[in-house]
């Protein structure tokens, strides 16, 4: 495993190589959701240009996940080991994951805040329990304040509070 005084490193370097991977996985994922959302959207006669715009921006930023994972991809096949910039994707899928819910539930209505084992829910994605569970990607594997703050100290060198 390695020496002893060693483990946060160690620990850091699982996280980095299981993160970067990790951004392709779930913006293909994301992709399926979102892709559902939209056909929901059609469906509910809810096609207006303030719908197509939140649809647009959770695109927008669905995209710039898959980039990053392909980078973090490119860097591992040319033998570049992650370091603390696997924080960057672990606060991005986070936060992105958080607003993607929200906005599926403000544009599904009241009928998306169903769980799926209500008779009534929407068959495509339990938009309720994935709305529930996106608050824990916050906090689980390194909340999002503390990978704020190993990005502040380890990738933008940013000076330590004097206190």
């Amino acid at each position: 495993m390695g020496q002893v005084g060693e483990g946060w490193r160690i620990a850091m370097t699982v996280l980095g190589y299981e993160r970067g991977v990790g951004s392709l996985a779930n913006s293909a994922r994301y992709g399926r959701d979102l892709a559902q959302l939209a056909a929901a959207c059609r469906e509910l006669g809810r096609t207006g240009t303030a719908v197509r715009e939140k649809l647009g921006r959770l695109v927008v930023e669905n995209e710039v996940m898959r980039a990053n994972g392909i980078r973090a991809l490119a860097n591992l096949a040319d033998g570049r080991a992650p370091g603390p910039e696997s924080s960057l994707e672990k606060l991005y899928w986070s936060e992105f994951d958080k607003r993607f819910r929200e906005t599926a539930l403000d544009l599904l209505g009241p009928g998306g805040q169903l769980l799926r084992s209500s008779p009534a829910a929407r068959a495509d994605v339990d938009w309720a329990r994935e709305f529930l569970w996106s608050r824990a990607g916050t906090i689980y594997s390194g909340s999002s304040e503390v990978q704020r703050n190993i990005i502040a100290k380890r990738v933008l060198n940013l000076p330590q509070d004097a206190r």
